[in-house]
């Protein structure tokens, strides 16, 4: 027998640490995410004419399903319009490298760099470990 492993609907609260933002007063972004499953990475990238960038941005959007995100103290809820506005400015910021890619980029004498925001949240919406019962 298999036992199924339970996932759930949605990630637990994610945050990205972003490496410099003008968007927000603080660099950083908590979501709950989708998860997005391979054929619709695959459609998207169809759609965008297998632009990964557009593609990307594009199953951010779609992944993006609650946010921490406030206006005047005020919560911004999270819908197709509010997304275009707050965002897709965000997608194209940077998400500070982690320790162990500043460690790879330093023995490959490399300039460590982060990821795209969108890349990261695309990323973690198809990364089915985040979307298991019990973790």
């Amino acid at each position: 027998m298999s036992d199924v492993k339970r996932l759930e609907p949605l990630t637990g609260w994610i945050t990205y640490e972003l490496a410099e933002t003008e968007y927000l007063a603080e660099p950083r972004l908590s979501v709950r995410l989708r998860l997005l499953d391979g054929l619709e990475a695959a459609d998207e990238l169809l759609k965008t004419g297998m632009s990964e960038p557009l593609a990307a941005r594009a199953l951010a959007l779609m992944a993006v399903v609650e946010w921490d995100l406030t206006e005047v103290g005020k919560p911004i809820p999270v819908n197709a319009e509010t997304k275009a506005i707050f965002l897709r400015p965000l997608l194209s910021d940077v998400v500070k490298p982690t320790q162990a890619e500043i460690e790879k980029a330093t023995a490959e004498k490399k300039k460590p760099i982060g990821t795209p925001l969108a890349f990261a949240i695309a990323n973690d919406a198809q990364n089915r470990k985040l979307f298991r019962k019990n973790l």
